[in-house]
């Protein structure tokens, strides 16, 4: 969802879009800000005890966000992407054991309630190509959730996006040690990391 657009003075977003490098922009960079919260309702029945749970949807969590690009020269540009997540009882996590809301920083048992990080990247880019460096997508991001029905978040490939975190119960309806998140991958790499990526110009339409 875009916010809105606005323009910096061409020394600040030279200062804060590359890097720390001393590069003065020939055009005043613009900056947009988006975001989006996103909440739902889910049902959860083991058949011994069953649920309502308010929760943030972990397909398309809640998060904010801010983009820059700039022109540093004729030939050259470059740019930022920041965006940091933010959930309070994320869908792939509640589940019956919980005493109250499981929020960031999958990993952890409690409560943090704090951002976690999704893009903190920097890049530049000209006719040899583009340059990204920093936490983002790498090549093979997504590869495994290309989707054609359209139905997106409803029905994507993160099976145990929404109740991965409810465990399986044994025959004396006792809890087992395994969830669903840890007897389903959907296979998607590495998602996002640190990486240094570097992407060639466009030749007849592909480029590497």
């Amino acid at each position: 969802m875009k916010l809105r657009k606005t323009q910096v003075a061409a020394a600040v977003g030279a200062a804060l879009f590359v890097a720390g490098t001393a590069v003065y922009a020939q055009t005043a960079p613009t900056v947009q800000v988006y975001g989006q919260v996103s909440r739902a309702l889910l049902f959860a029945d083991d058949g011994v005890q069953s649920k309502w749970f308010h929760v943030d949807a972990e397909p398309s969590g809640t998060r904010f966000g801010m983009t820059g690009t700039g022109q540093a020269m004729p030939s050259l540009r470059y740019g930022f992407r920041i965006e940091l997540d933010l959930q309070s009882n994320e869908s792939q996590r509640v589940n019956f054991s919980a005493a109250g809301p499981i929020s960031n920083f999958p990993g952890t048992d409690e409560d943090v309630g704090g951002f976690a990080e999704r893009h903190m990247d920097a890049w530049v880019e000209g006719a040899w190509g583009r340059l990204n460096m920093g936490q983002g997508d790498g090549a093979a991001n997504g590869a495994s959730e290309s989707d054609l029905s359209g139905t997106g978040m409803a029905n994507g490939i993160g099976v145990a996006d929404l109740g991965g975190g409810f465990a399986y119960r044994t025959s004396a309806g006792g809890f087992t040690a395994l969830n669903i998140n840890g007897s389903i991958n959907q296979q998607d790499f590495e998602s996002r990391y640190d990486r240094l990526m570097y992407v060639t110009p466009t030749f007849g339409g592909f480029r590497a």
